[in-house]
């Protein structure tokens, strides 16, 4: 018998991607913060950054959706 699978909200989804989105910039700037400021960032991803655009980041479509991301997360990481 197998178990149902977990269900993920439209919601939780999308606060996924901005998390990944947040450790890639951490990677790229090359900058360890503190768990509040990747919930900050992240916060402010969900806030700014339509839905779409994150899933081509983390997809890994490196056009204008990154650099999207990286004008939103420059000023937590300079």
């Amino acid at each position: 018998m197998r178990k149902p699978k977990r269900q993920i909200t439209y919601s939780m989804k999308k606060r996924l991607y901005a998390r990944r989105i947040v450790r890639l910039c951490k990677a790229i700037a090359r900058k360890d913060v503190s768990e509040e400021l990747a919930k900050l960032i992240e916060d402010h991803i969900v806030a700014k950054l339509p839905a779409a655009s994150m899933r081509r980041v983390v997809a890994g479509d490196w056009g204008r959706p990154m650099r999207e991301a990286m004008k939103l997360t420059v000023p937590f990481f300079a």
